[in-house]
């Protein structure tokens, strides 16, 4: 996988540093002299150690991929410390990601080569007045998503159950990049992400006015015994609870359904989960 140019993580960076206003002025330019010397997070994320993947027999393990989706841990001590070491993840329990930085910075460094290669602008999706149409930019993720799955997730192999929302969140970037900005929650054994979508109507409109969307994703795997219908209905209750947390009044739920069967019967719908709450199974 290419590697982005180094001038590509100074701006990212650089927009990421100005929202996290916790750094010192001193902080920031001494993390993003690190950052230029080591090409950031990028090959770090996908050292052994981070990215193999279990095969029988073997006692590698996958420590990025289940926090980054939600999943269950299912590491090795001296993996779970390398990553501590790196800086990547904190000392609690369960992990999560080290700080809001990395919590951003993770997945846009592991989904920039999608974000790049998307024929897509920003204006398609902005209306009249100026508000962003979500669900005219999910439709377009479906539609894009149905028609090159096995493509992208095979550029993901390092982080296969990741991947759907990988590919989602890059999808979301390309857009909101052109005046939004995206939240994210997620770690060990909570079964989902969480993406809050923040955009204003207008340049210089206080943030406490910016349209709100929740974005919950979630991976129906083949290994997972919970049926579709009772991953939907929880995954409502966790969307609802969410978009009550950050004051959204529009929630999307987005359901990855990777089972064997799913994926001979060529699942990809959208229906209601609510008044509040628009269920994507793709």
């Amino acid at each position: 996988m290419q590697h982005p140019p180094v001038g590509h993580f100074r701006t990212v960076y650089e927009d990421i540093f100005r929202r996290h206003t916790l750094l010192f002025h001193g902080d920031i330019h001494r993390l993003l002299g690190m950052i230029t010397l080591k090409h950031a997070t990028g090959p770090q994320l996908r050292e052994h150690q981070l990215t193999a993947v279990p095969t029988p027999g073997s006692d590698a393990t996958d420590e990025v991929t289940p926090i980054l989706s939600g999943g269950e841990a299912r590491h090795e001590v001296r993996d779970l410390e390398y990553m501590r070491d790196l800086g990547l993840i904190d000392t609690g329990h369960p992990p999560r990601i080290a700080n809001p930085i990395y919590a951003e910075v993770v997945p846009r460094e592991l989904g920039h080569f999608v974000q790049t290669g998307l024929d897509q602008q920003t204006a398609w999706y902005v209306e009249e007045d100026g508000g962003l149409n979500i669900h005219k930019l999910l439709t377009a993720f479906a539609t894009f998503f149905g028609e090159h799955t096995e493509h992208w997730l095979a550029r993901f192999k390092d982080y296969p159950e990741a991947a759907p929302q990988l590919i989602l969140q890059a999808y979301l970037q390309r857009i909101v990049n052109g005046g939004g900005r995206i939240e994210r929650e997620y770690g060990l054994g909570r079964g989902r992400t969480d993406l809050l979508v923040l955009w204003p109507r207008e340049a210089g409109q206080p943030s406490d006015l910016w349209q709100r969307f929740v974005i919950e994703c979630k991976v129906l795997c083949s290994s997972d015994r919970k049926s579709l219908e009772g991953t939907i209905e929880r995954g409502v209750e966790q969307t609802l609870g969410y978009m009550e947390k950050c004051g959204a009044a529009e929630g999307h739920l987005v359901l990855f359904d990777r089972r064997d069967e799913a994926q001979k019967q060529g699942l990809g719908q959208e229906s209601k989960g609510s008044d509040q709450v628009t269920v994507w199974t793709l």
